[in-house]
């Protein structure tokens, strides 16, 4: 029996090490009912676009070196280089990672390695427990704030096992529930946590960061409390600033693309007009209030939550939300991965939760200085008389 446990104890760890760096899914696994059991494997309509991509690439910088003459020191560089491309794309077309699940047995088996090398490791379900949580380290695996699905033993010294990594926790719940129901009801969504508001029933909220509209490293919005019954949530001026630097940059583009016009300089007419517009739509947008930055209104007199602009409800006629629907104020944290490490950082976020619908959540900041929200919660929460949530401990 002890043997049994070691070898056991040896698999498990050898999966968990084997699949730390990255997890054992890299996108949504298909579930596939098989005579031998449950089959989880890697959905091919999703793998075959990312291949053929690699072996494209590859066989490009193979080929043209061989069809055209290039010279020596070009072909040395570009040879080796597609290779390594069409390598990685075999690699992801014969890389097998599936799971069986034996319901007769109460057994997995998890395959690992390339075709037609693959090995498996067969593991009694009796103890596997699956568990959907947030991420709380910065690795090569995931990231703050993202989802995780992992396997686990009761013993917490043994490590886990990481399936699947998403920024939506909506995408990793069909994976989930299935693998619950496979291993006996073992599931357990550590994403969720039960708040009891003032008055009413119990609600459920989400500990997972929404999808912010607008992030940012710097402070782009900020809390100000104008009359004893007003509080705005609005753009600070170094935002307003950007969008209008945005903006007055755009407009200097088209109107260069206009003189090019003139000039007949057709570069500079495509040049100009492209990057013209895209800057003069981004500062547009950005100083109308588009892009997240529209004011956010908290008026006790009138007992609502207005958003600046915000039209009235087509079946109620209202405006806003009740200021008594909103529950408590939660602050959330995510990372934010910049194309240089220097540019990235962790953003955090402050959310309204709403007792109707229950649980619905709104974004109300979301920027990287923390210090900065945290104060704006909490004259907020002190200002709506509201309990306020800390969950970055779980998602940071």
């Amino acid at each position: 029996m002890s043997s049994q446990t070691d070898s056991y104890s040896r698999d498990w760890q050898l999966l968990a090490k084997k699949f730390k760096r990255n997890p054992y899914f890299t996108l949504s696994p298909t579930i596939e009912p098989t005579l031998a059991g449950v089959l989880f494997k890697p959905a091919l309509h999703k793998v075959i676009p990312f291949a053929s991509v690699f072996a494209a690439f590859g066989a490009a910088a193979i080929i043209l070196p061989l069809c055209f003459g290039i010279d020596l020191i070009a072909t040395c560089i570009l040879i080796p280089f597609g290779s390594l491309f069409v390598v990685g794309a075999l690699s992801i077309l014969l890389r097998c990672r599936q799971i069986l699940f034996d319901s007769r047995s109460k057994e997995m088996a998890v395959f690992y390695g390339l075709y037609p090398f693959s090995k498996h490791v067969r593991l009694p379900t009796r103890d596997i427990q699956v568990q959907l949580s947030v991420n709380t380290a910065n690795t090569a695996a995931a990231r703050p704030g993202q989802t995780c699905i992992e396997l686990c033993l009761p013993d917490p010294d043994q490590p886990k096992i990481r399936l699947r990594v998403s920024q939506k926790r909506a995408s990793l719940l069909p994976t989930y529930e299935k693998l619950g129901e496979l291993l006996s009801g073992h599931a357990v969504d550590k994403t969720l946590v039960r708040i009891q508001p003032d008055y009413g029933p119990d609600i459920e909220v989400s500990k997972t960061p929404m999808s912010p509209a607008s992030s940012a490293n710097f402070r782009n919005t900020r809390l100000v409390v104008r009359k004893a019954n007003t509080a705005l949530i609005a753009p600070t001026l170094g935002s307003r600033a950007l969008f209008l630097f945005f903006f007055v940059m755009g407009t200097i583009g088209l109107i260069l693309s206009i003189k090019s016009l003139f000039d007949m300089d057709i570069p500079g007419i495509f040049l100009g007009f492209i990057v013209g517009s895209v800057f003069f739509l981004i500062g547009l947008f950005g100083l109308l209030g588009k892009l997240g930055t529209k004011p956010m209104i908290f008026d006790r007199q009138q007992g609502r939550m207005i958003q600046k602009g915000q039209k009235p409800d087509i079946f109620s006629g209202t405006v806003g939300v009740p200021l008594d629907d909103i529950a408590a104020l939660q602050i959330c944290s995510h990372f934010e991965s910049g194309q240089e490490a220097g540019d990235s950082y962790v953003s955090y976020q402050l959310n309204v939760i709403l007792r109707e619908p229950p649980g619905q959540r709104i974004n109300l900041m979301d920027h990287g200085v923390e210090y900065d929200l945290r104060a704006d919660a909490k004259r907020l929460a002190e200002f709506l008389n509201k309990p306020l949530l800390d969950h970055t401990a779980d998602s940071n």
